[in-house]
């Protein structure tokens, strides 16, 4: 495996995926539909990639969250950024209507749906984006021109490998980079200088360790585990710990 790309981590990867049969020769301008979280939205970055390497000399934009905006605005592979609010009730509704006139007059060709809810293919649809490419999940069929099927071996795969292959029903995709942000010179100053106002600029090995989760203890791994890997690496490498997290997890 060449450095830099990521292996898979079941045997269901190791083979191609199924191409779709339609002709996407004229394809000009592509939206992506991306995902709602934080840690999801790193993982998609290699899926967009793909999509821009299949489609070099296309316009991509990707139509996400507000909250989500500066992660994306440190990928190399995305042209143009559409924020919408995540509301609930008729205010969801409301605000799809308005996102989906303002993508409307952008005329786009392709829509690549990440997320499998309901709300992700309908805005879309809304948009008349005349090919939607996505999974079949949470009766939004009818929302899809193309449905990619989705069964338990899929749900079984790791997080890039599950975008991947939603990509790989557009073309082929020879490699699979690993998830990676490029920051901004002015971000690498900031983190710079936080560094050096703590004392860690000394040349030891730094190690992040982030240990929560939004939405779900039960996909955390428990706070003494994750002491005691930081406690052993820090031994064997003569390394810092770094703990991230929000203000209420302290």
């Amino acid at each position: 495996m060449k450095r830099g790309q990521i292996s898979s981590l079941s045997p269901f990867e190791q083979g191609k995926g199924s191409v779709l049969k339609s002709d996407f020769s004229r394809v000009n301008r592509i939206l992506v539909r991306g995902v709602n979280w934080v840690g999801d939205t790193i993982l998609a970055y290699p899926s967009v990639q793909g999509v821009k390497e299949l489609f070099p000399h296309s316009r991509l934009t990707v139509l996400v969250p507000n909250h989500l905006i500066d992660l994306w605005r440190t990928s190399p592979f995305v042209d143009e950024i559409i924020p919408f609010q995540k509301k609930s009730g008729v205010g969801f509704f409301l605000e799809d209507i308005r996102v989906s006139r303002s993508i409307r007059g952008k005329r786009f060709d392709l829509a690549v749906i990440l997320p499998r809810s309901f709300r992700s293919a309908f805005q879309t649809y809304l948009a008349g984006i005349p090919v939607r490419i996505g999974y079949q999940d949470e009766g939004r069929s009818l929302f899809l021109t193309h449905k990619i099927r989705r069964n338990e071996e899929v749900l079984r795969i790791h997080r890039v490998h599950y975008y991947r292959k939603l990509v790989e029903s557009l073309g082929h995709l020879e490699t699979i980079p690993s998830p990676r942000l490029v920051l901004r010179e002015e971000e690498r100053g900031w983190a710079e200088g936080q560094l050096r106002e703590r004392g860690l600029l000394d040349g030891r090995v730094l190690i992040g360790i982030n240990p929560g989760a939004a939405y779900g203890l039960a996909k955390c791994w428990h706070p003494d585990r994750f002491a005691e890997l930081g406690r052993r690496l820090c031994e064997r490498w003569k390394a810092t710990a770094l703990i991230f997290g929000r203000e209420e997890e302290r």
